[in-house]
This record gives C-alpha cells, sequence and structure tokens, in this order.
C-alpha cells in the first residue's frame, strides 16, 4: 500500500493540469511498468517476445518487474534496467548529432548512469562523453554500470560542476539532467513521497540555475543543451527553460509521432516534453533541447606532450583486439585504454587534472598483466583469450565469489553465460581463483 500524496502537492496538480489532474494523480498510486534498455553489442535479441519502446528500438517493455539480481545477464551488462521515458534521450541524440562529424560531450550529473549509456551509444567512435559525478557514493555506482556496459568512449571524472567552466566554448552537447524533487517518481519510489514537501521544488529550481550557470559558457555556440528533470514543477521545468533563452540559448523542436503519447509543453518561444504517468508506460519526466547561438565556433584547447604511455605497459595490447587504441596509467596505477586520439585526452588531462578515460585494462604486477574486469566487459578482448560457458547455476555461484569447480586449464581465461561474458577466472594447480570484483558480487539468497 502506497502511502498517501502530499496534499500540497495534490492541489499543485490539480491547478496545473486541470483537464487531466485526476488522471494522473490516480496513475501514481497504480503499478509501475519495467523496461530495460538493451546492450546490442552484446545480446540484441534477447527480448523477443517484448514490445519495443516506441522511442528508443533498443528499449523494451516487460510483462512483470524480473529479480534482476539473479540474472547473470544483467550483471553481464547485455541490459539496464530503465525508464521508458527517460529513453527518449536516444530520440533526441540521433535527432541532434546525426551530422556532427565529432562530438565532444558532457553528461553533468551522469548517476547512476542509465543516460550516460544511451549517449555513449549515440556518439559510438565519432567522439567521446564525460560522465561527471561529484558525489562519491553515487559516483561509485556510475563506474560499475559503464564498466559493465562496456563502452570505451567514456571518461569518468568527479567534480563540481563549477570545475568545468576550465573549459569554456567547449562541448559540441552537455546534458543536465538535474537534481529534482522527484515528484514523477512517487509512482515507483516511496522515498520521494515521504521527502518531498511544499518548498522542495523551488529548493531545487535555485540548485538547477546554479549548475546552468556553472555549464552554459562551456558549450560552444552552435552546440546543444539536453535538459531534464523527473518532476512536473514549472520552476523546475519550463521556467527553466525560459531562462536559459535569457542566457542565449534557442529551444529546438524535437520531431516527434503523433502516435506517441508526449504532451508538448509551450511557454513563449520555448518548447519542452512532458511524459504523464497515466499516458505513458513510464515515470514522469521532462526534457528540453536548446541550441546555443551565436557562430559555430569551439575553444582549442592548448597542445600537451603525451607522457601517459610507457614502454612498461606494452604487454598489455596483447590483451586488446584493436591496433587504434591508447593506452593512459591513471592515479592508481591502472591500465587504461581508449579509441579517441591521444592527444584529445592528453588536452583535457591537463585542464582537469582528473578522470578515468576508456576501458580499464589492468595493472602490471611484477611481470604478470593482471587483467581488469571491465576489459572482460568490454568488446576490446582479444578473441586469443579463452572462455568457459556455465551454467545458470555455475553462473550465479560465480557472481557470488564462490568456488568453482571446472575443467583445470593453466593462467588467465573469462567465464561467459550464454555466450555472454561474465569475467576473469585464473586457473592454479589445486584451485580456480575466481576474479569477480567483490563489491559487486550477489548477496541475495536464490529463489
Amino acid at each position: 500500500m502506497k502511502n498517501k500524496l502530499p496534499e500540497s502537492f495534490v492541489s499543485r496538480i490539480l491547478k496545473q493540469f486541470p483537464q487531466f489532474a485526476d488522471e494522473l494523480l490516480a496513475s501514481l498510486n497504480g503499478p509501475v511498468n519495467p523496461s530495460v534498455h538493451v546492450n546490442i553489442i552484446k545480446g540484441e535479441n534477447l527480448f523477443p517476445n517484448h514490445h519495443s519502446v516506441e522511442w528508443n528500438p533498443q528499449g523494451y517493455y516487460l510483462h512483470e518487474r524480473p529479480i534482476f539480481t539473479l540474472d547473470p545477464l544483467f550483471h553481464a551488462g547485455a541490459y539496464y534496467s530503465q525508464e521508458s521515458s527517460s529513453m527518449f534521450l536516444a530520440h533526441i541524440a540521433k535527432y541532434i548529432l546525426d551530422d556532427f562529424p565529432y562530438i565532444r560531450a558532457l553528461d553533468a550529473c551522469a548517476a547512476p548512469g542509465g543516460k550516460s549509456i544511451l549517449l555513449s551509444d549515440a556518439i559510438g567512435d565519432r567522439g567521446f562523453l564525460i560522465c561527471n559525478e561529484y558525489n562519491r557514493k553515487r559516483f561509485s555506482i556510475l563506474e560499475e554500470n559503464l564498466i559493465k556496459w562496456g563502452n570505451g568512449n567514456t571518461i569518468l571524472t568527479s567534480l563540481s560542476t563549477g570545475y568545468f567552466k576550465k573549459l569554456p566554448n567547449y562541448f559540441d552537447l552537455i546534458l543536465i539532467d538535474a537534481p529534482c524533487s522527484g515528484e514523477g517518481m512517487f509512482r515507483k519510489d516511496e522515498n520521494a513521497r515521504e521527502e518531498w514537501n511544499p518548498g522542495l521544488p523551488g529548493f531545487c529550481a535555485l540548485r538547477q540555475r546554479e549548475i546552468i550557470d556553472d555549464l552554459a559558457e562551456c558549450i560552444r555556440p552552435g552546440g546543444y543543451l539536453i535538459y531534464s528533470t523527473c518532476t512536473f514543477a514549472e520552476e523546475e521545468n519550463m521556467d527553466q527553460v525560459l531562462y536559459l533563452e535569457r542566457l542565449g540559448f534557442e529551444s529546438v523542436a524535437i520531431p516527434i509521432n503523433a502516435q506517441w503519447p508526449i504532451v508538448t509543453l509551450k511557454k513563449g518561444d520555448c518548447e519542452g516534453y512532458a511524459f504523464l504517468p497515466h499516458l505513458v508506460k513510464g515515470e514522469g519526466f521532462f526534457v528540453s533541447v536548446l541550441k546555443k547561438k551565436g557562430v559555430s565556433s569551439s575553444f582549442n584547447l592548448k597542445k600537451q606532450k603525451d607522457s601517459s604511455v610507457y614502454k612498461k605497459i606494452t604487454p598489455a595490447f596483447k590483451w586488446l583486439n584493436r591496433s587504434d587504441l591508447s593506452l593512459f596509467v591513471d592515479q592508481e596505477d591502472e591500465i587504461r585504454a581508449y579509441p579517441f586520439a591521444q592527444e584529445e585526452w592528453a588536452n583535457i588531462h591537463s585542464v582537469l587534472n582528473h578522470g578515468r578515460p576508456g576501458i580499464p585494462i589492468g595493472k602490471l604486477i611484477r611481470n604478470d598483466m593482471v587483467p581488469h574486469h571491465g576489459l572482460a566487459m568490454s568488446s576490446w578482448l582479444s578473441s586469443d583469450c579463452r572462455s568457459t560457458e556455465l551454467s545458470l547455476e555455475d553462473s550465479i555461484r560465480y557472481l557470488r565469489k564462490d568456488q568453482l569447480h571446472l575443467p583445470n586449464s593453466d593462467g588467465w581465461s573469462t567465464v561467459s553465460y550464454e555466450n555472454i561474458r561474465l569475467g576473469w577466472i585464473k586457473s592454479m594447480k589445486n584451485r580456480i581463483n575466481n576474479y569477480y570484483p567483490v563489491e559487486w558480487r550477489i548477496r541475495m539468497a536464490s529463489k
């Protein structure tokens, strides 16, 4: 039984949406509609008997919510549990980015990572996406989700948004999925109901303005800003779009199929899109797209001498199936690989002095290359690396970090479930060492 909706929230919705307020409020006490975003590199045909999400062909509505924790494919990054409403970002990205030869992008408030996954898929090898999360606890969740997804075109950072002022007129695209009052999540999140109070939308709006002010100058003229929230409050949505218009941005209309149940909001010359839970199968969501006025230009970073690739880490290349990758050693001596120009990352790193680019490959410990879990999750792992197919029972055992009993082989190899890699093992003379990350292990009891 859900907690009662806050009275002041109900009163405001009745005034804000008089034409369908009753239906909207009733839907917030209805059932949740689960959906997933599929990683087509790993498992394109995972949900053959499910309807796809209208605005994202990689998204699927589920008949019921499964126990994701007990599905090895979930841990393998074959799919991600994601709100169907927020998957509209994939449609936006396709519309505004198709003509870009190269893309410099930033997801400024990225955790837990679902929207970063959508953007990194859309960008592909045409550029990179900085995925930033200031909150350290949420940053760890973001890092886990991106590692499991396996795209190598991301850079992880944990900085205040004000730090990016060092990159004026630099980005082609910035996503601000702003911290908000969470009203759109009232159907699925009891905490959002309990934490809401009449002053929360106004408080959140002030924080959103700070983030906007920090990042507005970071977008080059001709570049795009996507602003989104999971709330219905006008001061957090269209009022912020109007504020961006005053900062030199113009609203961009996104083409929408007439059959899609999306509500177009207009205020002055600005346009936004509302996903209302009595109309869509997802939760409440708002998004608007804006373009920075002015002549197209960008801030070119001063070229830095590349000092990140050392001869001692060349053994890492034997694990990789691409010859166009650069290697970088981070502050924790982790070797990382990434596909975009070494010069570009060296230049960004010299300004931000922070970040984890691409895919973590592993560490050199004495003369032994100890591979990172992220390499097993990526598509860059050499086909020369052996893999052992596990049953469902053994896959769960592996994900719990329990002992495995497999045919003996020598050295490093991966284990897989339904031909999708789960992670590393190392075969020794009398045992098999399980290298699944201890902090990610399954703790839930089996059904």
